[in-house]
């Protein structure tokens, strides 16, 4: 290596000089992270959502049987009183 070729290179090895290195585009993701920070609230909203469902369901399904006669509740499974 000579010293001509010593004085350009950096400490990380990169030749600092070089005219194309100083205007190489540095490309950042920042809208990457952003939508798949919007991706996963929306999902996590969904499976909330979802199970907030799954856990009321049973106690509105109580509730309109107990407005409906008896022999309606086990042949009408809706929460829907005719």
């Amino acid at each position: 290596m000579t010293s001509a070729t010593a004085n350009n290179i950096g400490v990380q090895g990169i030749n600092a000089s070089d005219p194309n290195i100083a205007k190489a585009p540095v490309v950042e993701h920042k809208d990457e992270g952003k939508t798949r920070r919007i991706v996963l609230q929306v999902v996590k909203q969904v499976v909330v959502f979802v199970f907030a469902i799954m856990m009321l369901y049973p106690i509105l399904w109580m509730i309109a049987s107990s407005l409906r006669r008896p022999d309606e509740i086990f042949t009408n499974m809706g929460l829907w009183v005719s």
